[in-house]
């Protein structure tokens, strides 16, 4: 049974893998991800004589294919992990840690790095003569950082070929600009995070390291906190990255003795035209505000 493990996996993942293809929300998508997929499986079989990893190894890869291709499934910014959890245990994921964008690619991210980070620890261990611990993990975390960024690199040339117009979008994921780094990031506290289970493992002495290797997310986490003013501000900043856009607005002013309710409505044609019509309340009603180019001009009716 050990032996044809490997095996039961590929042929659990084959028949998910085609019905991810069917059901894929986007076909291009799904493609660069299984060009992906078929390398993985490609470099495994290929290496499988000459460095023949444990069945635990097979189990991490196979949990995160199994991640990769349901993000694939739902073009990663759709994968409905929150309405999931919400069936499951009744409580929002999203509402929980205040995310305000689908994160499912952020936890695909963190995922290869703790997923991989043993499988490619036992080859090193396999293929070489280091065998002081530091320096198996020294060797594992630089490959397993080094791997998030080829992993980037080969993503955006895949999708590049595939669709040209896809490139910027998956550049800045759900806008983004700072996503490819943030990715390889996450690997990287994902391979962290595996190191320090590993050593949890080992003898009490080691532990304490293991612990705050362990913890190292939770505490980059909570040492930059996002001021909620700001991520509104930036998140209407992003959504007013496009070529043209249209929004209602529903706007509270509030001052020392005085309020004010706001309604209004905008158009906007990348940076050179925009346009403000005040609908509400009824003494401000009729109200606009026009710019064009470096010109700005105001309505009074």
């Amino acid at each position: 049974m050990k032996k044809y493990f490997p095996l039961w996996l590929l042929l659990l993942l084959l028949p998910f893998w085609i019905y991810t293809g069917i059901a894929a929300c986007d076909s291009r998508v799904w493609i660069g991800e299984s060009i992906l997929v078929l390398m993985l499986l490609a470099a495994l079989y290929g290496s499988r004589r000459h460095v023949p990893l444990s069945n635990r190894s097979y189990l991490f890869m196979f949990l995160f294919l199994v991640m990769t291709l349901t993000g694939a499934r739902y073009s990663f910014e759709l994968v409905p992990y929150d309405q999931w959890g919400r069936y499951l245990s009744g409580v929002s994921i999203d509402g929980v840690f205040g995310f305000e964008r689908n994160q499912f690619d952020r936890f695909t991210h963190f995922a290869f790095g703790a997923f991989f980070y043993y499988p490619i620890y036992e080859a090193i261990k396999k293929l070489t003569e280091v065998s002081r611990h530091f320096w198996l993990h020294f060797f594992t975390l630089s490959l397993v950082i080094a791997a998030s960024g080829i992993y980037e690199v080969i993503e955006l040339l895949a999708m590049y070929v595939l669709d040209a117009e896809s490139y910027w979008f998956y550049l800045g994921m759900q806008g983004d600009v700072m996503d490819t780094s943030k990715d390889i990031a996450l690997g990287m506290l994902g391979a962290l995070f595996a190191m320090g289970l590993m050593i949890l493992s080992k003898p009490w002495r080691q532990r304490p390291v293991a612990l705050a290797l362990a913890l190292l997310p939770v505490v980059i986490a909570a040492a930059n906190p996002d001021d909620e003013a700001k991520r509104i501000i930036r998140r209407s900043f992003e959504r007013f990255e496009m070529e043209s856009v249209y929004s209602e607005v529903h706007m509270d002013v509030i001052r020392p003795g005085w309020e004010n309710d706001l309604h209004f409505r905008a158009w906007a044609k990348g940076d050179e035209f925009a346009l403000i019509h005040i609908t509400a309340p009824a003494r401000e009603r009729g109200q606009a505000f026009l710019k064009r180019g470096n010109e700005l001009w105001h309505w009074i009716p």
